[in-house]
C-alpha cells in the first residue's frame, strides 16, 4: 500500500476530490493546484503523488471545458508516470473535444495496448472515433448505434454518429442526432458548432 500524501496535501487532495463530486470543479482545481504548490515546496522525490494531483486537476479542465489546460494537466502527469490510465484517457477526450482527433486516436490505443480490458477505451463509442479518424464512417455509426441501445444518454456516442452521418452526407440524421445531444448537455460547445455546420448543408 502506498504511502498517504504529507498531511495537509492529503487534506487538500480530499478536499479537492469532494468538491469535484459536488461538481464545483473550479475549487476542485484551485485545491488541487495548492496541493500542488505544496508537495512542490516540500522537494516531494514521488513522481505518482505528483502525478495523480495533475490528473485529478485535468479532469477539472476538462469538466469545464477547458480543454487546452486539461491537456497540459495529463501531459504533466504522463511526464511523470508514463502510461497511466485515467491521464491517457482524459487527454483523449480532450483532444476529441478540440478535434484533434488523430492525437485522440493514439491515446486511446496507447491505453488499449496497456490493457485491452478498459471498458472506458473499449466502449463503442471510443471505437466509433478510431472508424472515424480511418474515414470509415459505416462502422462507426454502427458503434455509436450500439453504445446509444446500451445508454441512450451517451453524449460521445451521438456526437460521433453525427459526425459519421455529416460525412455520409445524412445530414437529416446527423441534425436530430446533434438536437438529442444537446437536449442532454444544451451547452456543449463543440455540438453547438457541428449543428452550424450541418445546417448550413442543410440550406
Amino acid at each position: 500500500m502506498a504511502p498517504k500524501l504529507p498531511g495537509s496535501v492529503e487534506e487538500l487532495r480530499a478536499a479537492g476530490n469532494q468538491s469535484f463530486r459536488n461538481g464545483q470543479f473550479a475549487e476542485a482545481a484551485t485545491l488541487y493546484s495548492r496541493a500542488l504548490r505544496m508537495l512542490q515546496a516540500q522537494g516531494s522525490l514521488d513522481p505518482e503523488k505528483e502525478s495523480v494531483l495533475f490528473s485529478n486537476r485535468a479532469a477539472c479542465h476538462l469538466k469545464d471545458g477547458n480543454c487546452v489546460d486539461c491537456i497540459k494537466d495529463c501531459t504533466s502527469a504522463l511526464a511523470l508516470v508514463p502510461f497511466s490510465m485515467k491521464p491517457l484517457l482524459r487527454r483523449a477526450s480532450a483532444y476529441e473535444a478540440l478535434e484533434k482527433y488523430p492525437l485522440a486516436y493514439v491515446d486511446y490505443v496507447t491505453v488499449l495496448q496497456i490493457d485491452d480490458g478498459v471498458t472506458s477505451a473499449l466502449e463503442g463509442s471510443s471505437r466509433a472515433l478510431c472508424h472515424l479518424v480511418l474515414k470509415q464512417y459505416k462502422e462507426a455509426v454502427k458503434d455509436c448505434t450500439e453504445a446509444l441501445r446500451l445508454d441512450g444518454r451517451n453524449v460521445k456516442a451521438f456526437y460521433r454518429r453525427a459526425q459519421a452521418y455529416k460525412a455520409l452526407k445524412d445530414y437529416t440524421s446527423s441534425f436530430a442526432d446533434i438536437n438529442s445531444l444537446l437536449q442532454i448537455e444544451p451547452r456543449n460547445g463543440p455540438a453547438q458548432k457541428l449543428r452550424q455546420e450541418v445546417n448550413r448543408s442543410l440550406n
